[in-house]
């Protein structure tokens, strides 16, 4: 598999991102070819003669000179066009249908209004901050791995002008459980592109608790302190691997269904009643008493939380929450079957809303008014 990256810094300078992610150990081998940007006509021919698996986008590639040229130039474009080319020539299958991913610095990001604005935002599959490489080197890779093997699934999923969303998340025609506004969410009189529909699943679909939650937030809704936990992993991969996504992307993306959570849930521990009104400590006592092989950890109770109800986990932090001290957060564009999301105040007193562009809702204003004058 090999990925065409872009980027206007000097391979000594890029060399120990790309090495941390093509020589970790994981399944599938990966390729990146680094290259110096060049003037747009040669950039547009490389990309249409050469046959990637995916690109790699530095966002600001017009800072510095063409470092493989005689003649020192630089850019006259950024990553956003290059991306918007290749999203344009796919659609008129000029060009193959590819994933894109950026990588850039926090400032870069920041400065650029990726978190104000969707626009540039919906071109990339996938954001990397630099600095966050070599120790996610594992993970990163396994996406990109799995952001081109998902482009090829979903190809293979449509029919005739039709793309099929169960075939996409390999769900069996008997065994949809969850809204089947999932399902037709493209109009039936035109052909979505392979990008269009990636972007679907990953935004409204994988990366967004409903359906599908994360292994961070599958161990909140059991209760289990992951870092207390020991054995959660061993826990997760053996007891609740049926549990687990199949479908496109989920080589590098951990998600497990929420719908057979709660059928397992059943089925195990039908006597102990609904999971969501036991606290954590009884939802761990109760996991421990059938499976004590693994000695899983409760969350601790908090100030907002004495009981240790928590279900949700903060936006900003990934910690557990109590929607006592949280709030919900804006989604304009939330769709049925999405849950809300939360961040927590302290994650909001830390600042971390204004550096991730994490706004609170319309209908929790009043509510953080008074949560923010009462603990003034």
């Amino acid at each position: 598999m090999r990925y065409l990256y872009f980027d206007d810094e000097p391979p000594a300078a890029v060399k120990s991102y790309v090495d941390a992610i093509t020589t970790v150990d994981t399944d599938g081998d990966l390729v990146i070819d680094h290259l110096s940007p060049r003037p747009w006509d040669e950039m547009v021919l490389l990309l249409r003669e050469e046959q990637y698996d995916g690109v790699i986008l530095d966002l600001r590639l017009d800072e510095m000179v063409m470092w493989d040229r005689d003649r020192k130039i630089k850019a006259q474009y950024r990553a956003q066009e290059i991306a918007q080319k290749i999203r344009v020539e796919a659609s008129d299958s000029i060009l193959a249908d590819i994933p894109i991913v950026l990588w850039s610095t926090d400032q870069n990001l920041n400065n650029s209004g990726f978190s104000r604005d969707s626009t540039p935002k919906d071109l990339f599959d996938f954001k990397v901050v630099k600095t966050k490489i070599v120790d996610n080197a594992r993970s990163i890779k396994m996406k990109l791995v799995a952001l081109s093997n998902g482009y090829c699934r979903i190809g293979k999923c449509y029919n005739g002008s039709l793309i099929n969303i169960a075939c996409c998340l390999s769900i069996e025609d008997d065994e949809i459980t969850m809204d089947p506004r999932v399902f037709s969410y493209f109009d039936s009189n035109f052909k979505p592109t392979v990008h269009d529909v990636a972007r679907y699943i990953l935004d409204h679909i994988i990366r967004i608790p409903g359906p599908f939650i994360t292994s961070d937030l599958l161990a909140t809704r059991l209760g289990v302190k992951i870092s207390n936990s020991e054995n959660w992993t061993k826990f997760a991969e053996k007891v609740l691997i049926d549990l687990k996504y199949k479908g496109v992307f989920s080589e590098g993306w951990d998600i497990y269904s929420m719908y057979l959570l709660q059928k397992w849930w059943t089925d195990v521990f039908a006597k102990h009643g609904s999971l969501r009104k036991l606290s954590s400590t009884q939802r761990v006592k109760i996991i421990n008493d059938a499976y004590p092989e693994y000695g899983l950890k409760p969350i601790d109770p908090s100030e907002s939380s004495p009981k240790g109800f928590y279900w949700y986990n903060c936006v900003a932090t990934n910690k557990p929450v109590s929607q006592l001290d949280s709030f919900i957060v804006s989604n304009p564009h939330k769709l049925p079957w999405q849950e809300n999301r939360y961040i927590s105040f302290d994650a909001i007193l830390k600042r971390e809303d204004r550096t991730q562009g994490i706004r609170i809702d319309e209908l929790d204003h009043a509510k953080f008014e008074k949560f923010k004058k009462d603990n003034s």
